[in-house]
């Protein structure tokens, strides 16, 4: 829990937003989707979602993204 907390104190404030996005879906979002409901961050929400993934805070199943059930419930507690 530590660690997770720790992972993110250090997130952008975008970071942030996808997160708290992904961790209110059911499914894996598309990319076009995560676009529709963060339109201000169309040109950088690729940059976004890699640094995400690269912290394996997110992860990619195509074109979806979603979270793992361990870092959803620590975001939505």
């Amino acid at each position: 829990k530590d660690i997770l907390r720790q992972q993110c104190d250090r997130l952008s404030d975008r970071e942030k937003q996808i997160l708290s996005i992904l961790a209110r879906e059911t499914q894996p979002l598309k990319l076009a989707k995560l676009i529709d409901k963060q339109p201000n961050l169309n040109l950088e929400l690729v940059n976004v979602l890699q640094s995400l993934q690269r912290r394996c805070l997110v992860e990619k199943i195509e074109n979806s993204f979603w979270l793992s059930p361990l870092i959803k419930q620590y975001l939505l507690i």
